[in-house]
């Protein structure tokens, strides 16, 4: 079964698709800064008060409270604080993009802009429909703009990141360059917890996140980025990825659009180009699985899906909808999307190169990457509880890198792994999944035409796509 997930409901804010403490995967999250500053969304003003700071609290507080606590600049009208704020926002984007260290390399001035706009910006507010006419560079001035207003200064600002996107785009490469050192942190902070840890992760992979070009639709896109920058350091997919790509870095988006474009018109995938109307570039049109798998078959690595569903179909006032899962339907699909996890991070890790890359994650809504398995409380003897102990390690493309890396790296906790990284299997609460992995096998000229009947690359029902049955991990 081809079912085609590729909405992307981080446009319902900034750290959307990323399950809560104690949520289902697939809920709508807590923003990313609010964990990081320590609001308590759901609570209620008296609750909030006694979390917060001095001027969190203000909010709450009565007129007279709220002078006390303020600054001068909060005692102003909003829109003259807003102005501060964006006229500060202008002036530090200026500083960093004119410092001595970044001159003249245009990606160390993305990087320094979209780190600084991470730091400084709590949220962004913003609508995007399945295709709002703009891509990625007019996403991101459009946004920018929105923060630094319509003052004479903001302007030069914009003309200036635009020549920046513009030089990325000319150039094909990604601005963000993450490394793998994101592995080793995340294995010091799942560490402290009262146990010793027992991870599985893959070998190589770099964390990219949301920024004002992409969010609310890039999920697809980045999540394929990971999977790029793994693959490029795998001896089985290398050479020849480089080869195909005509260039040995990770694409940034206008450039995988692009070459999503040049697989549809080469043959792969034709149901869904005819979908997007076999045209993605300068647009913010959502990705999923189909598109995902389309893209690297023509890159000629071989990658399949594997679907998980306990999807049921009933009559809602004559209407076909998705019945309710029971629990049982629930755990059996966590227990089967664990085994296939947990064996293609053992059976590749054992292979000769051993060599393990990432997974791609699909659900309705939202994709993420699977970097691993905490396999810590597997022996836990009641299912339901097992489920609720083991889990993914994922990296949510919802949130931003610096979000993501500097957090970790600075504050490498327990609680930074529970609320970034790790969830448990028993979020896991949709009705449908899939996953797409990679064999590490370079297709052959037959191969490669095959690809081109829809459905190659699903495995078909019953059929041995190489995995083992690990279910007696959690019998």
């Amino acid at each position: 079964m081809h079912f085609r997930l590729c909405r992307d409901v981080s446009r319902l804010g900034p750290a959307c698709g990323a399950a809560p403490s104690g949520g289902t995967v697939g809920s709508v999250p807590h923003s990313a800064h609010e964990a990081a500053e320590g609001t308590v969304p759901h609570a209620g003003p008296e609750e909030r008060s006694a979390h917060a700071g001095p001027e969190e609290r203000s909010a709450h507080a009565g007129p007279e409270d709220r002078s006390a606590h303020a600054g001068p600049e909060e005692r102003l009208p909003k829109r003259m604080r807003t102005d501060s704020r964006s006229a500060k926002l202008i002036g530090d984007i200026l500083a960093v993009t004119r410092s001595g260290e970044v001159a003249g390399d245009v990606m160390a001035q993305l990087r320094s802009v979209a780190a600084l706009i991470s730091v400084r910006t709590r949220n962004v507010e913003y609508e995007c429909s399945i295709d709002d006419g703009k891509g990625y560079v007019d996403s991101y001035i459009m946004r920018l703009q929105g923060l630094v207003g319509e003052q004479p200064e903001a302007f030069a600002v914009l003309d200036q990141v635009r020549a920046l996107l513009k030089a990325m785009d000319d150039g094909q490469e990604e601005y963000q360059r993450p490394n793998n050192e994101l592995l080793d942190v995340i294995k010091t902070a799942a560490a402290n917890g009262k146990q010793e840890p027992q991870l599985l992760v893959c070998s190589y992979v770099g964390f990219y996140g949301r920024d004002l070009g992409d969010a609310g639709w890039g999920c697809g896109y980045r999540n394929a980025q990971m999977l790029l920058a793994s693959l490029l350091q795998w001896p089985s997919t290398a050479t020849t990825l480089k080869t195909e790509l005509k260039y040995p870095f990770v694409p940034n988006i206008s450039a995988m659009q692009l070459l999503l474009q040049d697989a549809w018109s080469s043959g792969f995938s034709r149901f869904a180009a005819a979908e997007l109307d076999g045209i993605v570039s300068d647009s913010s049109k959502w990705i999923g699985t189909a598109e995902i798998q389309a893209l690297f078959s023509s890159l000629k690595l071989e990658c399949h899906i594997r679907d998980f569903t306990h999807a049921r179909i009933a009559l809602d006032a004559g209407k076909q909808v998705i019945a309710r899962a029971t629990k049982v339907e629930c755990l059996r699909l966590q227990q089967e999307m664990f085994t296939f996890a947990y064996d293609y991070f053992t059976r590749l890790g054992t292979t000769g190169d051993l060599f393990v890359p990432p997974l791609y994650l699909q659900y309705e809504g939202h994709s993420r990457t699977i970097i691993g398995l905490d396999i810590t409380d597997v022996g836990v003897e009641d299912p339901q509880k097992r489920m609720e102990k083991v889990g993914f390690l994922l990296f949510d493309p919802a949130n931003t890198q610096w979000d993501v890396e500097l957090k970790g790296k600075e504050k490498p906790t327990r609680k930074y792994y529970k609320e970034k990284v790790f969830h448990a299997m028993a979020s896991f609460q949709e009705p449908m999944y899939q996953i797409l992995y990679f064999t590490g096998k370079v297709l052959t000229d037959r191969e490669y035409r095959d690809m081109l009947q829809a459905g190659c690359g699903f495995p078909r029902a019953g059929a041995n796509d190489g995995f083992e049955d690990y279910s007696h991990l959690l019998s």
